[in-house]
Order: structure tokens, then C-alpha cells, then sequence
């Protein structure tokens, strides 16, 4: 038992800590850059570099039902920017239910970012088989390829992070998170389009768009996960 649990230890990019371990839920449907039997830059080099504004936000609290499905809010809101689209409350809907009957989302609680990310995807898909898409998923601590993707791509990612209202109420004055760490109390799952967060709380514009001044120091200290999320079109 002892031989497995460290095996387990030794496995990349598997576990964030917080106060103990934590599973944050890899797929074997994530594609992975780092395994890809491609090199990175013939992977990206026909993906189509996108270059217009965020146009669609969502707001997770417009339904008391929805109000913990950041990690689905977060992963439609890339792919309404990748594809200029509004999802409809019906759509959003037809995700989540399907997570919950398969015991991937808890209605009163959250859901690994991983499983959303995995269950959009396939939603999409399935609707749209002429409009396919692919999810990787990336190391903040992966350089070359951070520098890669920022000279290859305009577009949106999905990010995971420990939050707390210490975070908002210092965001209140000038939209910039301008601590190297926070209080960690819950979850958190958002988009980020260059420097900028893109919140699901469209309700409140001054919660919605903010940045991080010390991104890299949040980073290292575990409050923003290492691991990330793209979508690119197949």
C-alpha cells in the first residue's frame, strides 16, 4: 500500500495542496501538450488565432439553482468567445443536469473544474459536430510553452483558485487583486483573458473584470491552481 500511495505522490501535475491533498480531477479526456507525440508548435500552428473582445458574460447567481456552477460558467464563457455565441439558460441547463445524474456536480455544493470542462465539451460537440473542439489541459509551470501560446493565441482560458472575500473587498477600489496571497476559504472558477479575470458575476461589473498583481506569486503559493484549461477548435 505504502509503494502505491507514493507512486501516486510522484505523478505529475495530479494533486494541488491545501491543508492536505487535494484530487482535482484529471481526465484521461484532457489532451495534454506535454504528452502529445506532436510538437507543440504544429499543434497550434493551424489553430486559428482569435482576435476580438469579450463580448458575453454570464452571471452564475441570475438562478439560485446555478449559483455554485462557476466551473460550467467559466467553460462556456470561452467557448461563446471562441465561436461569437450566447449559451441560453436552457443550454447551461442541459450540462448541468447531465453532471448531475452522473454524479459529477453536487446541485448544493461544486464541481471539479476537470468534469465541467470534459462534460462542455462533449455538450458541444455532440450539438455542434461541424464546429468541434478540443480541451487541453496546461502547467502554469510549463514556460516554453506559456510563451508559446501567449505569441500564438488571443483568446480565453479557464483558471481555478482559492478565494475568499478578502479577495473582493480588495478588488472594490481599483479592480486589481493586489496582494501575493489570500485567506483561502472556497473555490473558485473564472476566465482569463490576458491579464484580466473575467468573473461570473455580470450582476456586479466592478467583481467582474479585475487582475492580479502578483499572478506568478499566487501561483507558486498554491492559491491559484498550477493547471489550466484551453479550448481550441479541432
Amino acid at each position: 500500500m505504502f509503494d502505491k500511495i507514493k507512486k501516486w505522490f510522484r505523478k505529475p501535475y495530479n494533486i494541488e495542496l491545501w491543508g492536505g491533498l487535494i484530487w482535482i480531477g484529471e481526465k484521461d479526456t484532457d489532451f495534454k501538450f506535454w504528452t502529445d507525440t506532436r510538437p507543440i508548435s504544429d499543434i497550434l500552428k493551424d489553430k486559428e488565432i482569435i482576435d476580438r473582445q469579450v463580448k458575453y458574460e454570464y452571471n452564475q447567481w441570475a438562478d439560485f439553482e446555478t449559483r455554485n456552477w462557476c466551473t460550467i460558467f467559466s467553460a462556456i464563457t470561452e467557448l461563446s468567445f471562441l465561436f461569437d455565441r450566447e449559451f441560453s439558460k436552457c443550454e447551461i441547463d442541459e450540462i448541468w443536469h447531465k453532471m448531475i445524474k452522473d454524479w459529477k456536480l453536487d446541485p448544493d455544493n461544486w464541481a471539479y473544474l476537470s468534469d465541467a470542462i470534459d462534460y462542455t465539451r462533449r455538450w458541444w460537440n455532440e450539438k455542434f459536430p461541424d464546429k468541434l473542439v478540443e480541451s487541453y489541459q496546461i502547467s502554469y509551470k510549463d514556460k516554453r510553452l506559456m510563451k508559446l501560446l501567449e505569441t500564438k493565441t488571443a483568446r480565453l482560458t479557464q483558471i481555478w483558485y482559492r478565494t475568499s472575500s478578502a479577495l473582493y473587498t480588495d478588488i472594490q477600489a481599483d479592480w486589481i487583486a493586489e496582494n501575493n496571497t489570500y485567506p483561502m476559504f472556497w473555490w473558485h472558477a473564472v476566465s482569463k483573458a490576458g491579464i484580466n479575470i473575467i468573473d461570473n458575476y455580470k450582476w456586479q461589473i466592478k467583481y467582474n473584470r479585475y487582475s492580479f498583481k502578483y499572478f506568478d506569486d499566487l501561483v507558486n503559493k498554491v492559491i491559484i491552481f498550477r493547471l489550466w484549461y484551453i479550448f481550441l477548435k479541432k
